[in-house]
């Protein structure tokens, strides 16, 4: 016997929608976004610049990890409003950053800042020796509007840590808390508009 198949067209929501909700379009404007999903038709992207910028990585970047209710709760962050701003909300806004030119290799270079690392014949890119501070901050270099997610203080590679948004340069910091012993680790995870990824693990020793 024979079944009969059943074929679903698959549908998508274009992503300017979403952000024209997210910045509380409402009555014939938020039904016009809607139905043109068209760039026009946004009163404004996540920064409120009307294009989806660097910019809009650092807006997201400070509700990063937050839900409704929350004091660092942002709804213009919140792309696919699911009360909560996470990875899924970064990678919705990354899809419409400008694309680097094709064949840009995806590096990440890390250092620490100016007067925190001693100098010595074993630090080099994959590591550093600083000095017995109780904090350092890591100066990251990648190809700009790059997702960077930092690993959080268990080091498990769960990169639960907080969002690093790069600048227009493709910089970014993250401050790194050091604790009594002697090596610490920080691992940070790197996802550009293409969707690739690199992951780079950064030991730290205390001199």
């Amino acid at each position: 016997m024979k079944t009969k198949r059943t074929h679903y067209r698959p549908t998508c929501e274009p992503l300017e929608s979403r952000l024209a909700l997210s910045h509380g379009a409402t009555g014939a404007a938020r039904g016009a976004a809607v139905a043109h999903g068209s760039a026009a038709a946004v009163s404004s992207h996540v920064s409120g610049d009307g294009t989806a910028t660097i910019a809009d990585l650092q807006v997201i970047a400070k509700a990063y990890l937050s839900r409704v209710g929350q004091p660092n709760y942002n709804p213009a962050a919140d792309l696919n409003h699911d009360g909560k701003v996470n990875q899924y909300d970064a990678r919705l806004l990354e899809k419409e950053l400008p694309k680097p030119p094709p064949g840009t290799p995806l590096t990440l270079s890390l250092l620490l800042a100016p007067g925190e690392q001693v100098p010595h014949p074993t630090a080099y890119d994959s590591g550093a020796v600083a000095r017995r501070l109780p904090e350092v901050t890591v100066i990251g270099h990648t190809i700009p509007g790059a997702l960077v997610f930092a690993d959080s203080s268990q080091g498990l590679y769960k990169f639960d840590g907080p969002l690093l948004p790069t600048n227009a340069d493709g910089v970014f910091t993250y401050t790194v808390h050091l604790r009594d012993k002697l090596t610490q680790s920080v691992s940070f995870l790197v996802i550009d508009q293409f969707g690739r990824q690199l992951v780079r693990n950064y030991p730290i020793f205390r001199m």
